[in-house]
């Protein structure tokens, strides 16, 4: 079951700190600010940073965007949320959410300050938008205001009556979050792509860009992955190859500068992972995809991994034009790698370029049995004697041998004596 806790209280004394930079900057029109992190295990000292501690972190944020704040994180499959009504800023729970997520050691953080601007307010925040989708539980955070009227031509009638809000009681009603109906619309497409995520975000994308102007950045995660998207606002990321490794993206780096942050642009599509760099799609809107299937012989289900993620032969997937690097194991349950079927390369560490559908098989072979060490060898169908029933024969072969030689020359013995007579 979905963990969902809000947190209130009546009182708060928190001091929030203006710093002059900040005030500029925040000064400038928007809707909301965000945050996400991915690590092997989040950093506990880092995310206490981006969220309480640095000039722009999101507690401070908290002063611009005063209509509560949400968390979610993900031990496992299922995420825990926890969310608060008070400015973030002003609200002693968020330090306590903010610290419970930092020392969670969870794999994937997100946390959201909401500026209301469509929909309810005076409640919980509702970011991040929670919603269990294709056997996954999706956690959805948005920056910018969007049409709900365009929103919910797209996403359908029919989808819209077996989805219902996350706040109000039906999609009609005012308390509808712009936010939700983005989110539904996203996994709608996600989900007509056969549950290809980059493929149903950019049509998603392209079909809203195409008939709204308003912002529409984001971030989404299934627990596994990272997403996050820019159009209208500012979004930036970070990675740390060193200890401890981790990727993160915000609305606004939480540091007093850019500070290794990379900025984004409009379109542009980023992809975290645990372990690997981000990778960012330039214009996820026009992008080429393309079938990459991947197959294995003489023996299927070999893992390998395709730009670091995990993947089990065979499969086949629709993936963005552009470089990506698969890597077989050198062995696989008594298995052994051998080459590439389609141009016999030897290298299990293959660079490809997809820009046209692709099919490639990893080719291993059986190792053979070790040699004997040592004894004798019977072959597997001569009945072989046991050492133990040997024994016995050992034994009585001392008794009778004197027996039979004494027997003999009793025997010779006596015939000699009646020549001799």
């Amino acid at each position: 079951m979905l963990s969902i806790l809000s947190l209130t209280m009546a009182s708060a004394s928190t001091t929030h700190h203006v710093y002059p930079s900040q005030a500029i900057q925040d000064s400038q029109p928007h809707q909301c600010r965000f945050w996400g992190m991915i690590a092997s295990y989040l950093p506990e000292d880092v995310v206490l940073d981006h969220l309480i501690n640095l000039p722009y972190s999101l507690k401070n944020l908290g002063g611009w965007n005063r209509n509560g704040w949400g968390f979610a994180y993900y031990n496992d499959s299922e995420p825990l949320v926890l969310r608060g009504e008070l400015p973030a800023n002003t609200d002693p729970n968020f330090d306590l959410a903010a610290q419970e997520l930092a020392g969670s050691g969870a794999r994937i953080g997100v946390g959201h300050v909401r500026l209301a601007a469509s929909g309810a307010s005076g409640i919980p925040n509702p970011h991040p938008f929670i919603r269990y989708k294709g056997g996954k539980w999706w956690a959805f955070g948005h920056n910018g205001v969007l049409s709900k009227t365009i929103l919910k031509s797209l996403v359908g009638s029919e989808y819209l009556a077996e989805n219902p809000p996350t706040v109000g009681d039906n999609w009609e009603d005012p308390d509808v979050i712009d936010s939700d109906l983005y989110m539904l619309y996203i996994l709608k497409c996600i989900e007509e792509k056969n549950w290809n995520i980059n493929e149903g975000i950019a049509k998603a994308v392209t079909d809203i860009s195409e008939a709204d102007s308003g912002a529409m950045n984001f971030f989404l995660t299934d627990g596994e992955t990272l997403w996050g998207f820019r159009r209208g606002y500012t979004l930036y990321y970070y990675y740390s190859e060193t200890s401890p490794q981790y990727s993160a993206i915000a609305s606004q780096p939480p540091t007093s500068t850019q500070d290794g942050w990379t900025a984004l642009y409009d379109y542009n599509l980023i992809i975290l992972t645990g372990n690997n760099p981000p990778y960012v799609i330039d214009d996820i809107t026009t992008i080429e995809f393309y079938e990459l299937t991947v197959a294995s012989s003489s023996i299927t289900g070999i893992t390998y991994t395709i730009n670091g993620s995990e993947r089990m032969t065979p499969h086949t997937e629709m993936i963005p034009e552009g470089f990506y690097v698969l890597v077989m194991p050198s062995t696989h349950d008594g298995y052994v790698w051998f080459h590439w079927l389609e141009d016999g390369d030897t290298n299990r560490i293959k660079t490809v370029t997809m820009n046209t559908n692709t099919t490639l098989t990893g080719v291993f072979t059986l190792v053979p049995p070790p040699p004997p060490v040592g004894g004798r060898a019977f072959p597997i169908n001569m009945p072989m004697i046991k050492p133990e029933l040997q024994i016995p024969w050992i034994w009585l072969s001392t008794i009778i041998l004197p027996l039979v030689l004494t027997v003999v020359y009793v025997k010779k013995r006596k015939r000699n004596i009646e020549i001799n007579f």
